[in-house]
């Protein structure tokens, strides 16, 4: 479905800057409402992003979730996207990545990939297609026993790492769909969505890893669904 921001943590533009993003560009990230278009077909996943202000473009992005990365551009930036589900027991792994100031490994991307610790070699990406485990199941299609089997943990949404090609760090990008028992925690200014409709608000916790010691910087933002894929 479409997703449109609805608000953006205290974080935010802290995010932005650790990533040399400038500062006109960051106050116009800021200020804009961009929707996110996700269409999720078997392990086909594909992500365009409306930016919603005219500096910045709209992107598209297709994946195959648990599939070979992908290299995509963000600003000028050249970074390697790896896809797999979200799941509960990769939010805390994440969490404590997080606490702990480690930088969590990409799938698909060699131990012996980082040149001195900071740029990756770009011999070190994985891409042979044989290797990784295709799921021809949709999350929504998911019943428990078959979340068990797929990961260690019920699927909550998707998961994104963006290593930097050329950069000293690790982007990580959780897209967790919320259900109506945890959104408690929404703005006032929010409508609330009914009660039968679980998968309404998502939420996107951003967070960069530095392989040069520095602390993470995380941010959270809040979506609402404002269109169904049929």
């Amino acid at each position: 479905g479409a997703y449109k921001l609805v608000s953006n943590d205290e974080h935010f533009e802290s995010f932005l800057a650790v990533q040399g993003l400038p500062y006109m560009l960051r106050r116009a990230a800021s200020q804009a409402r961009p929707v996110h278009r996700i269409t999720h077909i078997g392990c086909h996943l594909t992500i365009q992003i409306e930016a919603g202000v005219a500096i910045m473009p709209t992107t598209q992005t297709s994946y195959i979730i648990n599939g070979p990365p992908v290299e995509t551009c963000v600003r000028g930036r050249v970074f390697c996207d790896s896809v797999s589900y979200l799941t509960r027991a990769a939010v805390q792994q994440n969490d404590a990545h997080f606490a702990n100031g480690t930088v969590p490994t990409a799938p698909g991307i060699k131990d012996d990939s980082f040149d001195n610790g900071s740029s990756i070699n770009i011999n070190g990406i994985h891409n042979d297609d044989d290797d990784y485990e295709k799921n021809d199941i949709g999350i929504d299609s998911i019943n428990s026993s078959d979340k068990k089997k797929t990961n260690s943990g019920n699927i909550v949404g998707i998961l994104v790492h963006k290593v930097a090609l050329a950069e000293n760090y690790t982007v990580t990008v959780q897209r967790q769909l919320m259900s109506s028992s945890s959104q408690s925690s929404l703005p006032d200014d929010i409508d609330q969505p009914p009660e039968d409709d679980k998968n309404n608000i998502m939420t996107v916790t951003s967070t960069a890893y530095f392989r040069d010691g520095r602390d993470p910087v995380r941010c959270i933002q809040k979506f609402q669904r404002i269109e169904v894929n049929e």
